[in-house]
């Protein structure tokens, strides 16, 4: 066996390693090639979304196809035109699934320059956060309804006795909730901590 053939052997063994590792983590990992501008799907990514190895014409076909949502189509874009032009990146943005379904994305790139110094390809790393995004959301929610709470308490109008029942049943849900949500974001928070790291790392 030539040197070449076991340095692609070690290097594939290499890239199966840290694929497995961010998998564990909840973690996807993909390359794209921007002077071809097709984007290359690990064996991960293919058995989850149930697309084939690759795709062509990155960025455009997905907002031609409606898998980037149309809010988000615009930064999408220029956030691939970023890469292209070889400055790291990352994005939050809603993408359809292969059940019809919105989900949302967190992804990142990591650009590789040639020799010469020019950018020719990116590692990207990203995941869905749907989750995380529900779950900020429904404490904004919990957020108006203590505000709602408070406005109410100001211009009280029912019986002193009925009033604060309702205010101390109210505010005793609003302290358990907020709690549950806002242990969420944290996670949320530790996911993006974590991907942040595994860019840094990609050489």
């Amino acid at each position: 066996m030539d040197k070449e053939n076991t340095n692609r052997i070690m290097l594939d063994a290499q890239r199966n390693a840290f694929e497995s590792s961010l998998g564990d983590l909840g973690l996807r990992y993909w390359e794209y090639d921007i002077r071809s501008h097709r984007l290359y799907r690990s064996a991960l990514v293919q058995n989850e979304v149930g697309y084939n190895s690759y795709k062509e014409n990155v960025p455009e076909s997905y907002v031609e196809e409606g898998i980037i949502h149309p809010d988000y189509a615009q930064a999408y874009l220029d956030f691939y035109h970023n890469i292209q032009n070889g400055h790291n990146d990352r994005l939050i943005f809603r993408s359809k699934y292969s059940d019809n379904t919105w989900g949302w994305l967190d992804i990142s790139y990591k650009v590789l320059f040639d020799d010469e110094g020019r950018p020719f390809k990116a590692i990207g790393v990203g995941g869905d956060i749907s989750w995380q995004r529900e779950n900020e959301e429904k404490l904004r929610k919990t957020e108006d309804e203590k505000n709602l709470i408070e406005q109410i308490l100001q211009s009280a109008a029912a019986s002193e006795y009925d009033f604060l029942s309702y205010v101390d049943k109210s505010t005793q849900n609003f302290i358990t909730y907020s709690s549950i949500a806002a242990q969420k974001v944290v996670q949320g928070t530790q996911y993006s901590a974590t991907l942040s790291r595994y860019l840094n790392v990609l050489a």
